[in-house]
């Protein structure tokens, strides 16, 4: 439970629209960035099925806070995210979209991006002394704002000139759950492992952070793989 927190940020107030919408509206994105870009690598058109359908509208229901998706899939509200997956399934991209679809919505609403193999060059090179500087990411210098970190376990252990090599992302994650505790800021994680796997790697203290602080949604391995998808296989509906 949060304890000493303050009044919500704007970035964590409801959108005006359900998760339905904010996924039609990313399916769309996706289309204007791969014709405007020309992105002709990428596929026509963002598919979704049986397979992702549900993450995806997870997803979307966290971000809209739509109370009736929320209560659908057992979600809580002004939460983060922990999205897991295998590799190629979408995630980072997804949230590509997401974040331009956001920011349409509103500066405010929307978040940072870390990708954590960038945040593992900048520990080695600075040391702890920048962990806060990892965790605090803020708009225009000034109000404290969500932050993606992509791809986290993905990093080896970090070694500073010659110091003990740490996992450095267990003590970002601390810095993060203090940022939720006492100012309700959120952050979402995505990972290509199970819960399991961060246990093992991060520990029980870092993987209880992550759960107190955010809601999982899961891709089952059926789930669409975009790095060999073939879009001449999908069936009409």
């Amino acid at each position: 439970m949060r304890s000493g927190s303050t009044k919500e940020p704007s970035s964590n107030r409801p959108l005006d629209m359900t998760a339905e919408q904010l996924l039609q509206n990313v399916r769309l994105q996706h289309e204007r960035e791969r014709r405007e870009k020309h992105l002709f690598n990428w596929s026509e058109e963002f598919y979704v099925d049986a397979h992702n359908l549900e993450p995806l509208l997870r997803i979307c229901a966290n971000f809209t806070q739509d109370p009736v998706a929320l209560r659908r899939y057992g979600m809580k509200p002004s939460k983060g995210l922990l999205v897991t997956g295998l590799p190629g399934q979408g995630k980072t991209h997804f949230f590509h979209l997401l974040r331009i679809c956001l920011n349409r919505a509103g500066v405010d609403k929307s978040f940072a991006v870390r990708h954590v193999q960038a945040l593992l060059h900048e520990f080695e090179q600075f040391g702890s002394g920048i962990i806060k500087s990892l965790a605090q990411v803020r708009l225009r210098g000034k109000d404290l704002v969500p932050v993606l970190y992509d791809d986290i376990l993905s990093e080896r252990p970090a070694r500073h000139y010659g110091g003990p090599e740490i996992m450095f992302m267990t003590e970002v994650i601390e810095e993060r759950y203090k940022l939720y505790t006492y100012q309700n800021i959120l952050t979402y994680f995505t990972t290509n492992y199970r819960s399991e796997e961060i246990l093992g790697t991060y520990g029980e203290r870092t993987l209880d952070r992550i759960l107190g602080m955010c809601n999982v949604v899961v891709f089952e391995p059926e789930a669409t793989n975009w790095r060999t998808f073939d879009p001449s296989n999908v069936k009409p509906s």
